[in-house]
Order: structure tokens, then C-alpha cells, then sequence
């Protein structure tokens, strides 16, 4: 109940779960007392127009019905109302952290998946995050047995020529060869260049 409502219970000297016959009573009850042949002729007469004013006042108010107050909304957990990509798929998360250069953090996420190496988008991610972290053959094998489980996903089949053909974004790609691992540093080499170029520098490995 407002503080106007509780007012106007007191005003008529009734409770705040009064019924409406027991607020006219008391209405009746007020304005007897306040009655205009009472004061005639008194200087009180003005107060107690006021008072039958003020009366009838707070009827009115308490014989409408009270508006119901309006609903309460419990606000978000913080975590969870920070987090702005709550809801998105593992695929969406793990391209988004790819594109911030998160590879490693990409690659937990698809490892914690139990279809991770049996889902052809999971298997093509794990690729790119090999590839973004600069393992060259690790992806290839991976966007491989993608295209080969989606050979109709013309975004594997791309990526695949990409790897072939040849380096990832990064300046350095981590290749093996016969148990050793080389570090080549190239711009767009032919594969074989590539290999060729990596042999050379493992020789001493």
C-alpha cells in the first residue's frame, strides 16, 4: 500500500485492509462530524469545508482499486551479463578466437569437445589453429581428413590449397622431418622449395 493510500486510512480512522462497507461507514462517520449545519455561522466554517473535502478525498482513493505495482525483474548474474558471447556455438568461439591470434586457447576449446576429431568442422579448426601456430604438416593432415569427410565444402578444399601451396599467415612454419623440426622462413614458396628449403636447414639438426 502507497503512503497516500495509508494516509487516507487514517484520515478515516479505518484499517488498511478495511472492506468497502466499512469504509463508507467511516466516511459517513468523518463527514457527520464535519457537517456543514454544525459550523454555521462559525468561524471554524471554512476548516470544516476543508476537512469534508479532504474526506470525501480519501474515500474516493480508498474505494478504487489499488494499482498493482509493477514487476520485478532480478538483474543477471555480472559474469554473466558481461559476457557478450554467451550463447555461441563452439564453432563461432573458436573461429572468433582464431581471428584474435588466441590459437592455443582455439585448440583447448576444440580438445575439451568429445566429437572433436569425428566432426568435419571441428577436425578443419584444429587445422587452423596447427596452421596458426605455424605446424604446417599437422595442418594439412587435419584440413585433409576435413575435405575428405566435407569434400563438398569449398572452404576446406581452399584452405587445403592454401597450406599445399604455400605458408600460413605467420613468417615462420615448424615442418618435420624424420623426427627432426626446422624452422623455414619464407614468403610464397612452391611446396618443394618449401621442403627443400627446410631439409637444408635441418641437416644439422
Amino acid at each position: 500500500m502507497t503512503e497516500e493510500r495509508k494516509n487516507a486510512c487514517r484520515l478515516l480512522g479505518v484499517s488498511e485492509t478495511a472492506s468497502q462497507a466499512e469504509l463508507q461507514a467511516a466516511c459517513d462517520d468523518q463527514l457527520a462530524r464535519f457537517d456543514e449545519m454544525k459550523y454555521l455561522g462559525s468561524p471554524l466554517a471554512d476548516m470544516a469545508a476543508q476537512k469534508r473535502e479532504q474526506i470525501r478525498a480519501a474515500y474516493r482513493l480508498l474505494a478504487a482499486p489499488e494499482p498493482a505495482e509493477p514487476p520485478v525483474f532480478e538483474q543477471p548474474a555480472p559474469e554473466y551479463a558481461a559476457d557478450p558471447h554467451a550463447g555461441e556455438s563452439v564453432s563461432v568461439r573458436v573461429r572468433r578466437l582464431l581471428n584474435a591470434g588466441k590459437a592455443e586457447e582455439a585448440d583447448a576449446l576444440l580438445s575439451a569437445q568429445t566429437d572433436a576429431e569425428t566432426n568435419p568442422e571441428f577436425v578443419y579448426l584444429r587445422g587452423m589453429t596447427r596452421w596458426k601456430q605455424g605446424w604446417l604438416d599437422e595442418a594439412s593432415q587435419y584440413v585433409d581428413k576435413a575435405t575428405k569427410m566435407a569434400p563438398k565444402n569449398d572452404e576446406y578444399k581452399a584452405a587445403s590449397g592454401q597450406i599445399l601451396a604455400g605458408l600460413p599467415p605467420a613468417s615462420k612454419v615448424k615442418r618435420s622431418f624424420a623426427g627432426k623440426t626446422g624452422w623455414a622462413v619464407c614468403g610464397c614458396l612452391s611446396e618443394c622449395l618449401c621442403e627443400a628449403l627446410c631439409e637444408s636447414i635441418c641437416e644439422g639438426c
